[in-house]
């Protein structure tokens, strides 16, 4: 699954050629779909700014609701005023005045957290939290924090309502995944502090207020508007009670049958590693004849190479004395000639060697492939334990099932767009929170975009939005091969693609700029784009086999950043 994590380009997995491991790419992002988070108990001030200092909503399997958020770099001073993009604002809501504690849960690591419940911080900096690397554990910051003189360091709530509370980048790759406050003369379990976290509802009676960490929102100084956060938290929401649903219709697989499958799989690494290195020494001998013909054949052109350089080298005496860069000439003339003779004394020399290495190589070449046999063996030996394992956890019913397919293709979708990201797109218009609706209402739909790959940047609304013009620009766009090229110019346009700069840094004349979805007259119209591949196809200009491709394959052809008339101009060059 692509997340902020490695959203530095959504593209990186469409560099992959191969459509076999594309898939099972493909399939490992439908996957990670069991995400959740929740929101209620936070209100939020400000959602991300492009420049912001953290990854958000990054799928994290060893996190609460599996998302989490980490410094993007590290920056060791305490904030500075204004610098609102190493920070994280939280708006917290508490039924009940008193005194409270704050704790964290996260791996080891460093940030800043404000010392008080203020607009305006003080920083105390987070440092030395101890645990395993991947392990989350909850933290007490107030009493980690505090001293003897004081006493912890508390959060003074004087009256129910609403106050702020702000973290800050420190060091790269800490992840945090919650917080909670809670009422300083109690003392709460990891459980307890767990479910707070996850807004169980018995939390605020025992004096806890828990919150995800991605809940906040609050990244950089962009403000939301309450209609946004309202969004927001309803596509949370969907996305929380999504997991829940699919977690419920999971299988409870048997922990020591879980552990013997996990031995397994780190069985299968030496096994795996062992094949790959034999094999390739195989690979290497059998290779060794190749090389020493190569290297005879080029042998054969060493006295023509000589008879050039020797010829140059005439040359450049009978220009005579007169010519001022004689010297210079015969200088080059001279190096050339004896380069030319040192290759060629260096690959006789290669040639013996390489004589030498065949004759080793046929001597070896059984050993190694008896041992490459062998090894591939044990390799395969392996995968079948592993293949073993995993069939006796009895999920092989959920994985060849649709049947969650449905609730899978929902959870991924509002997890890759992130709630926060779907409601900025769906407040510009109600035109846009339609489109998002029936995006999730579109089983078909929405398994289609994902197994190819999904929008560039998990731009899901934009996509919808494109493909949706597409569909009122063209009635061809809704089946068959035309409904593959319009979602995939959708998927691949999603964010606008800057057109090619020509000679001087303009634009090719002719391009209009982009109609109705969000393009500028520097950036590839996508419905431009699409109804002139319809037009090249229908006119019997693209290559016959254009029909038969995959929405993902489509994509490929469909992202280029070159004007449509450059795209034509250059078939017909190549014809």
């Amino acid at each position: 699954m692509r997340t902020s994590a490695d959203r530095q380009d959504r593209r990186s997995c469409r560099n992959c050629k191969d459509p076999n491991t594309q898939i099972m790419k493909n399939q490992h992002h439908l996957a990670a779909g069991i995400c959740g988070i929740a929101l209620s108990g936070i209100i939020s001030t400000a959602a991300a700014e492009t420049n912001h200092s953290w990854n958000t909503f990054e799928v994290d399997f060893n996190a609460l609701g599996l998302a989490s958020i980490s410094p993007t770099s590290n920056d060791h001073k305490a904030p500075e005023a204004g610098a609102m993009n190493r920070i994280v604002s939280y708006r917290v809501a508490f039924s009940q005045a008193g005194s409270y504690d704050l704790y964290v849960r996260c791996n080891p690591g460093s940030f800043y957290m404000s010392k008080s419940f203020s607009e305006t911080s003080e920083w105390q900096e987070v440092k030395n939290i101890e645990g395993a690397a991947d392990e989350y554990v909850w933290v007490n910051l107030s009493e980690k924090f505090g001293n003897k003189k004081t006493g912890d360091l508390t959060f003074e709530v004087k009256a129910p309502g609403s106050e702020t509370f702000k973290i800050a980048a420190r060091t790269r790759e800490t992840r945090i995944d919650a917080f909670a406050f809670g009422k300083a003369d109690k003392s709460f379990t990891d459980d307890q502090l767990d479910a707070a976290a996850q807004n169980h509802p018995a939390a605020e009676a025992a004096g806890l207020v828990g919150f995800q960490a991605e809940a906040a929102n609050a990244f950089g100084n962009e403000t939301v508007s309450d209609e946004a956060r309202k969004m927001q938290a309803e596509y949370a929401t969907r996305l929380n009670d999504l997991t829940k649903e699919i977690k419920a219709a999971l299988p409870k697989p048997d922990d020591a049958k879980v552990v013997a499958w996990l031995a397994a799989v780190k069985a299968e690494e030496a096994p795996a590693k062992e094949a790959a290195a034999t094999a390739k020494t195989v690979a290497t001998l059998q290779a060794a004849e190749g090389k020493l013909r190569q290297m005879e054949e080029n042998l054969k052109y060493g006295p023509k190479t000589i008879e050039d350089a020797q010829e140059e080298l005439a040359r450049a005496r009978a220009r005579g004395e007169e010519n001022p860069e004689m010297a210079k000439e015969l200088e080059n003339a001279e190096n050339y000639l004896a380069s030319r003779q040192k290759e060629i004394d260096r690959l006789n020399a290669d040639i013996e060697k390489a004589r030498a290495a065949v004759e080793k190589a046929k001597a070896d070449l059984p050993v190694a492939i008896k041992a490459a046999d062998a090894a591939r063996q044990a390799h395969e030996n392996a995968m079948a334990t592993t293949w073993n394992a995993m069939d006796a956890l009895g999920i092989d019913g959920v994985l060849g099932s649709t049947a969650l397919d449905g609730k899978l293709a929902q959870a991924l979708v509002i997890a890759t767009a992130n709630p926060r990201d779907l409601a900025k797109f769906a407040r510009k218009s109600p035109e846009n929170k339609n489109l998002i609706e029936q995006l999730l209402a579109n089983e078909a739909l929405m398994l289609q975009m994902l197994v190819a790959d999904g929008p560039t940047d998990g731009k899901f609304g934009e996509a919808m939005k494109i493909y949706t013009d597409i569909q009122k620009a063209s009635p061809k766009a809704k089946d068959g091969v035309f409904q593959r090229l319009a979602l995939a110019v959708s998927l691949a346009h999603a964010v606008p693609i800057e057109k090619q700069a020509t000679t001087g840094g303009d634009t090719m004349e002719g391009d209009d700029a982009a109609a109705g979805s969000g393009g500028s007259a520097n950036t590839i119209d996508p419905v431009k784009r699409y109804l002139s591949y319809e037009k090249w196809y229908l006119d019997g200009e693209l290559d016959q086999g254009f029909k038969d491709l995959s929405v993902w394959n489509m994509a490929m052809a469909v992202n280029a950043n070159d004007p449509d008339e450059i795209l034509a101009w250059g078939r017909e060059m190549l014809r």
